[in-house]
């Protein structure tokens, strides 16, 4: 079932579930999706021409939602390149996601989310992570974690107007986390989550594993093991 938010700045395409197993909602967060045309034109239209994150929230035992991203799918006066590109993680975007998150919480009765992010999905996941006080725990695969250190990384120009997670070191490093990292990927390579890691400094509830993947194939068979295992604070 589809459900369109737009309560929010920006527009935000759910895929619900017909029935959860948890109180805690286990929520699927797109990637950057189709974000670019070539390496210097961006895109018309951010819509994922992949469905790897809806597939993994649609074959999810639990009942999960899929979340994507602001203007991917669905389109409004506010939506311009620039959302999707230097202004992916802004705080309208971000604000735009948890208002979505609001609405679904209610409608489940919901206590909580486990977030999963994709790519782009898990810098999203893990800045809702710092500005709610109801994300239970998060995991990324292939997640772009520490936004100014990729841009660093690429030799890319930083990202003017958007968040980065290893900013809000206080409130994420006392919060459940796995980050999966695939051994062949050149897009979101261990760099970026050593330098996530490295911001937050002292902390046991951080998790990076490495899994047989690129930046695109590998992650069904890498999720299938880990999306089983919780995640906790060692104590």
């Amino acid at each position: 079932m589809t459900e369109l938010y737009t309560d929010g700045f920006y527009p935000v395409q759910a895929v619900l579930p017909k029935a959860v197993k948890s109180e805690v909602l286990r929520v699927y967060i797109e990637g950057d999706g189709h974000a670019w045309a070539t390496a210097s034109q961006p895109s018309t239209d951010p819509t994922p021409h992949e469905r790897l994150v809806a597939s993994l929230a649609a074959t999810d035992p639990v009942g999960a939602v899929y979340l994507a991203r602001p203007c991917q799918f669905v389109t409004n006066e506010h939506c311009n390149p620039k959302a999707w590109t230097d202004q992916r993680f802004s705080p309208q975007v971000i604000a735009s996601m948890s208002s979505a998150l609001d609405t679904i919480k209610s409608r489940y009765r919901a206590t909580g989310f486990e977030l999963v992010g994709y790519s782009g999905g898990g810098a999203v996941a893990l800045l809702l992570a710092s500005q709610r006080d109801d994300v239970t725990s998060v995991q990324t695969l292939a997640g772009n974690i520490a936004v100014t250190a990729w841009a660093q990384l690429h030799g890319v120009t930083p990202m003017i107007g958007s968040l980065d997670p290893a900013n809000y070191a206080d409130k994420l490093r006392t919060i459940p986390q796995r980050h999966l990292v695939g051994d062949q990927d050149d897009v979101v390579p261990r760099a970026v989550s050593s330098a996530y890691l490295s911001e937050l400094g002292s902390t046991l509830c951080v998790e990076i594993a490495t899994v047989h993947a690129n930046h695109q194939d590998g992650w069904p068979a890498a999720w299938a093991d880990y999306s089983r295992r919780p995640t906790s604070c060692v104590k």
